[in-house]
């Protein structure tokens, strides 16, 4: 390739995915924290933000690029954003946190998504999901109580990679396959 760097191919597990968040109301998911922005762990040491969280965009796009740590920017209602599977994949855990809502992971191969802030969830342990099927809706993590705002927490894990500390597997930046994978429209009750 002349003159820059040559292109990563997406590994097969994540051909042809989605984002992980429908769209809603016309409004189609945006990332509203990005994969190791800076936050209180990096002051401990840590590597900030891991994983990605999604709203929807509610102010001009120049309002948001001028500020973009304003989160009143972004809104995402109760009960009614739908956390989809990006690819295909099987159900693993699913289970309920104090801290961080209905928690579901679904293993896509080598590779795991995690979903966390789901207020409610409609899958099981072992259920196959195909490409944009529903996982659940998304809420907030109840540990930040009535102040608490509704997103979606998404990490992607690779499952072959041992993660630093105490984590069991490695955390990746998946923008680069946000990049290329499409937005999905709001499933109609009944779909």
């Amino acid at each position: 390739m002349m003159g820059g760097k040559a292109r990563q191919k997406l590994p097969e597990e994540l051909i042809g995915g989605v984002w992980p968040m429908r769209g809603l109301a016309g409004h189609a998911p945006r990332e509203s924290d990005g994969f190791q922005r800076p936050g209180p762990n990096a002051k401990r040491g840590g590597k900030g933000h891991l994983g990605h969280d999604f709203m929807y965009r509610n102010a001009a796009k120049a309002v948001v690029e001028a500020r973009p740590e304003v989160v009143k920017w972004y809104f995402c209602p109760n009960n009614s954003a739908q956390a989809v599977s990006p690819v295909k994949g099987v159900v693993g855990t699913v289970q309920f946190s104090k801290t961080q809502g209905w928690w579901v992971e679904v293993k896509h191969g080598r590779f795991m998504s995690v979903f966390r802030h789901l207020v409610s969830v409609s899958v099981s342990s072992g259920d196959a999901l195909e490409v944009g099927e529903l996982v659940g809706l998304v809420g907030h993590a109840p540990k930040a109580g009535k102040r608490g705002i509704n997103h979606l927490h998404w990490e992607l894990w690779d499952l072959l990679r041992a993660g630093p500390r105490r984590r069991a597997h490695k955390v990746v930046d998946a923008t680069q396959y946000l990049r290329k994978w499409k937005k999905l429209p709001q499933l109609e009750p009944g779909s």
